[in-house]
C-alpha cells in the first residue's frame, strides 16, 4: 500500500472534537511528557504523524523526503511546544511521581463520556445565543479545553471529579455576556450534577469540583497582551467544538504564528548570550 503524500496528516480544522479526542489510548496515540509523568491525548497533527509513524513501522516503509519536509508546520511546532511547556501542568505536577501517581486515577473512557456533555451544553449555549440575536448574523465560537481536551479525565468515581472547560468567543456588545451566561446557568447546573452522580463522596480542594465551567470572552481580551489569553486555551489542547465562521480559527493561527515568532527570538537570544559567554 502506498503511502499518501504530506497533506494527508493534516486533520480538517472542522474535524469532530469527539473524533479527534478520544480513542487514542486505544491506538496507542498518547503523547508523552517524561518531565510531569503524564500521557495526554495529543493534537490532531501529532496524532496524525504518529499514526503515518506507525504505518511505516507496519509497512516497512521510510519517511519520504518530501514528507519530511512537510512534517512539522510551523504552527504545529509552536503549538506542541506550548503543551509541553504548559505552565499548569508545571505547577500541579512539579515532579514525574506526581504525575505518574495522578494518572493512575486517569480514565479515558470517561473523557468520551465528558466530551458528551461538553456538546449537549454548547447545544443549550447556540440556542440562547440565537434567541438573543433573532435575525443577526453574528456568530460565535465554542471551544474545549483544559483536563477534558487533554484527556486527563479522573475516574467517574474519583472524589474531586473532573470539570468541563469551554469557551465562547465572539463579537459580544456590553450586557450580552451576563445575558448569557444567566440564561445557561439551569443547562450548566444539570451538567454538573450529572458529573457528580457517580462520585460516592466528595473531597477535593476546589470549592466547586465537577463542574462546568463557561468563559465568555471578546475576541479582543483574546488578541490582547500577545494573545497571553489565546495561549492558555492552545496549552491547553484546546479544540473548536462549534466555528462555522472560523473565529477561534483565524485567532488560533495569528496567535500560533505570534508566538513562533516570540520563541524564536527567545531562542536566538539565548544562542547568541551562550555564545558570548564561551569567548
Amino acid at each position: 500500500m502506498k503511502v499518501g503524500g504530506p497533506e494527508a496528516l493534516s486533520m480538517s480544522s472542522n474535524t469532530d472534537a469527539r473524533e479527534a479526542l478520544t480513542g487514542a489510548d486505544t491506538e496507542g496515540h498518547l503523547l508523552t511528557l517524561g518531565r510531569r509523568g503524564l500521557r495526554l491525548v495529543p493534537p490532531p497533527h501529532v496524532r496524525a504523524v504518529m499514526a503515518r509513524a506507525k504505518q511505516h513501522v507496519r509497512e516497512g516503509t521510510r519517511w519520504t523526503e518530501d514528507e519530511k519536509r512537510n512534517l512539522w508546520p510551523a504552527e504545529e511546532r509552536t503549538r506542541l511546544k506550548l503543551l509541553q511547556t504548559d505552565p499548569i501542568l508545571k505547577q500541579r505536577y512539579p515532579t514525574r511521581q506526581e504525575g505518574l501517581e495522578f494518572m493512575d486515577r486517569v480514565d479515558y473512557g470517561r473523557q468520551y463520556e465528558l466530551i458528551g456533555l461538553a456538546y449537549e451544553l454548547t447545544g443549550a449555549i447556540l440556542d440562547a445565543w440565537a434567541e438573543m440575536t433573532p435575525g443577526q448574523d453574528r456568530d460565535v465560537a465554542v471551544i474545549l479545553f483544559g483536563s477534558v481536551a487533554k484527556g486527563l479525565v479522573k475516574k467517574p468515581d474519583d472524589p474531586d471529579p473532573s470539570n468541563i472547560d469551554l469557551a465562547v468567543i465572539g463579537d459580544f456588545k456590553d450586557g450580552e455576556r451576563d445575558i448569557l451566561l444567566n440564561a445557561i446557568r439551569p443547562k450548566r447546573d444539570e451538567i454538573g450534577r450529572k458529573i457528580r452522580e457517580s462520585v460516592p463522596h466528595i473531597e477535593s480542594p476546589e470549592s466547586n469540583p465537577g463542574n462546568a465551567g463557561v468563559f465568555v470572552q471578546h475576541t479582543d481580551k483574546l488578541e490582547a497582551s500577545a494573545y497571553g489569553q489565546a495561549r492558555m486555551y492552545i496549552s491547553s489542547n484546546a479544540i473548536a467544538i462549534h466555528d462555522p465562521a472560523g473565529i477561534w480559527r483565524g485567532l488560533e493561527t495569528e496567535a500560533l504564528k505570534e508566538l513562533g515568532r516570540r520563541m524564536q527570538a527567545k531562542e536566538e537570544r539565548r544562542l547568541a548570550h551562550a555564545s558570548g559567554g564561551s569567548r
